[in-house]
């Protein structure tokens, strides 16, 4: 035998071992506790995009504005004033990672939602919360349950003030997240959070993104959310993204010259940073329902709140 047959023979007796151990409990955990954590090492960390904020919630601050430990029991005047901060720096999208679906006094809820409607590009988070119904056969007899997951909006002041709702599920074991879910089948494919703030932080794009689409599928204009102010206006923000989501799944080869095309330097005359924008929200719509998150570590406390 040749040493290139044996070479190939190795290979695949290692890649076959490769697969059973991908499939097997034993293996998924040593892929997800020793294998992604050693190629996050060996990447190294890197550095946060600049046109992203994270305003943190924790001990520090709460202690130097005398407020509580809790971030759900903070009045909503504080969120309002930081909403009104964030909108006067022209920030293109805020997202608030908690939920509000109880209520505070009357008037900081007032406060809060006028804030929201005045910016105009807030979205927040809403609950899921796990609903089952029994399965009956035709003559009667119980033969399951079948387990749905209802969205919990926040309080209608504030839900109606928002530019989109949305959920952001994450999984409660193990301690580092590795996935995040883009949408979420048991919620009937609705868009996650991280998904709708980005079609919104798009839009600076759009009018590019919605060309590219028609030239290269233009039986699927009528379908399409042209103009992106009216979507703003009439908040149709999960629409946009469940119609674009539907082309891109049923027409996989759009999402593939679309990215040839923005990689053609004499194509278009798009800068990197649209080329990017346009490039993943391609990728998002025509992607998988969960992604492998960069994230790593991630610190829970914000997200107790929401995982009910």
């Amino acid at each position: 035998m040749s040493r290139l047959s044996k070479a190939l023979i190795i290979s695949l007796l290692f890649g076959i071992l490769g697969v059973i151990a991908s499939v097997a409990p034993m293996g998924l955990y040593l892929e997800e506790n020793l294998g992604l954590k050693s190629l996050f090492r060996l990447r190294g960390v890197r550095k946060p995009p600049s046109d992203v904020i994270i305003v943190s919630l924790d001990k520090v601050s709460s202690g130097n504005l005398n407020l509580p430990a809790e971030p759900e029991k903070w009045p909503r005047s504080f969120h309002a004033s930081l909403t009104e901060n964030l909108t006067r720096q022209g920030v293109a999208v805020i997202v608030f990672d908690m939920t509000f679906n109880k209520p505070d006094t009357l008037k900081n809820d007032n406060l809060f939602a006028q804030a929201i409607r005045n910016a105009g590009n807030v979205v927040l988070c809403e609950c899921l919360k796990k609903v089952s119904a029994p399965l009956i056969d035709k003559n009667g007899k119980h033969t399951g349950e079948l387990i749905i997951e209802r969205a919990v909006p926040p309080i209608p002041v504030l839900a109606q003030s928002a530019l989109a709702l949305a959920p952001f599920p994450l999984p409660k074991v193990p301690v580092r997240v590795n996935q995040y879910w883009t949408f979420k089948t048991e919620a009937g494919d609705t868009p996650t959070l991280p998904v709708t703030v980005f079609h919104i932080f798009a839009f600076e794009v759009y009018d590019e993104f919605i060309s590219l689409l028609e030239k290269f599928s233009p039986s699927n204009s009528e379908k399409l959310l042209h103009d992106r102010y009216e979507i703003v206006l009439n908040r149709w923000i999960e629409e946009n993204i469940l119609i674009l989501r539907n082309i891109f799944i049923t027409n996989p080869m759009i999402g593939e010259k679309i990215i040839e095309e923005i990689q053609d330097a004499n194509s278009l005359s798009l800068d990197s940073k649209k080329k990017r924008i346009i490039t993943s929200l391609v990728k998002t719509y025509q992607g998988p329902k969960t992604y492998i998150s960069h994230m790593g570590k991630l610190n829970f406390r914000i997200y107790t709140t929401y995982r009910q």
